[in-house]
């Protein structure tokens, strides 16, 4: 599994992190959760990160992440099916 950081860079594991967005929520914080990507050479990396804010007595924020990079060859191919599925149901609807 890949592991979760902290913007200092410490690691987390996932149930971490969750113990973390259970505690926000309690008291009353908002999530956010947002994924890139880019094409890289012969690889396309992602990023996720979940965003705590807005918690009762909350000052600014807290945010998690973790980054993964899947190989061009398994990608690309991949790629190409969900574009053109994505048309034919673009198209549809």
């Amino acid at each position: 599994m890949d592991v979760w950081r902290t913007p200092n860079g410490k690691p987390l594991t996932l149930a971490q992190v969750f113990d973390e967005i259970k505690a926000h929520v309690r008291d009353e914080g908002k999530v956010y959760v947002g994924t890139d990507s880019f094409v890289d050479k012969d690889r396309c990396a992602f990023a996720t990160a979940i965003c705590l804010h807005g918690a009762r007595g909350q000052r600014g924020g807290k945010y998690f992440f973790v980054k993964f990079s899947i190989k061009d060859k398994i990608f690309r191919p991949w790629f190409k099916e969900f574009c053109a599925k994505f048309k034919t149901l673009s198209k549809s609807g």
